[in-house]
């Protein structure tokens, strides 16, 4: 399955999950060094350090988008790792935010259910590797 359909590098993209993606430039100093913005409908996501980056962590971001819009079966080995990979990432920042002493409950809170959604998500990609590899017998996977 094709994950994202580039209008234009610099303009964006639409992924398979419906999300529109663009990258844009961004002076990150005042030395000229460069990054690029990645944002999804129009929310800010995260600036990486190059053209590429930034599409290869929106090809990350959009198999993670599919395995949450059940589309798991339909993703190829290799976009499976990238939803694992881009999970796992997000679940070690939630970690980090929630050692945060200066955090508020409310955020804390807020943290807490996206450790768990991503938790949940991990559990899936997990269940979907091991389907494929026949190696164990299916269980079952709970959503928090």
């Amino acid at each position: 399955m094709k994950l994202i359909e580039w209008d234009d590098p610099l303009t964006g993209a639409t992924g398979r999950s419906g999300t529109r993606y663009d990258i844009s430039p961004v002076a990150l100093d005042e030395h000229g060094t460069e990054g690029w913005i990645v944002a999804a409908d129009g929310q800010q996501i995260c600036v990486a350090d190059s053209a590429s980056a930034a599409v290869s962590r929106i090809e990350h971001l959009e198999a993670l988008r599919c395995m949450m819009k059940g589309l798991g079966t339909e993703l190829t080995g290799g976009q499976l790792l990238q939803a694992k990979a881009i999970a796992a990432e997000m679940t070690e920042a939630a970690d980090r935010s929630l050692s945060d002493d200066a955090m508020s409950a409310v955020d804390m809170e807020g943290v807490e259910q996206s450790r768990d959604t991503l938790v949940s998500l991990q559990t899936l990609i997990s269940i979907e590797e091991e389907r494929r590899d026949g190696t164990s017998a299916p269980r079952a996977a709970t959503m928090h």
